[in-house]
């Protein structure tokens, strides 16, 4: 089952296509926006703890539909909190990041 959209803002949404993730196994993070946004540069970063940034990129599937295929490190924690973090959505909503977690 995939996760909510989120609201981004009026006219950007994302989703993962799971709503459950698992640490090291592959999932879909799909972006919904106006046509010539940029999502070069983007890539997930741990904020429960530091694991890196991990790329993300993202290949246009529509006019406004872009999709990755991810995977995320296991660590100590039972539950991880990561975050997606899109340079040019920073105009948008810039004190604020997307956020996720993983579960072992």
């Amino acid at each position: 089952m995939k996760s909510a959209p989120c609201q981004v803002n009026a006219t950007t949404q994302f989703w993962l296509s799971s709503k459950y993730i698992r640490a090291e196994e592959p999932f879909i993070i799909t972006v919904k926006a106006q046509p010539g946004i940029d999502l070069n540069n983007a890539y997930i970063e741990g904020v429960s703890m530091y694991m890196g940034k991990i790329p993300i990129t993202f290949t246009k599937v529509d006019s406004n539909l872009w999709q990755a295929e991810v995977m995320v490190g296991a660590c100590s924690l039972a539950e991880m909190q990561w975050q997606i973090l899109v340079p040019s959505f920073n105009r948008f909503m810039p004190s604020q990041s997307l956020y996720f977690f993983s579960y072992r």
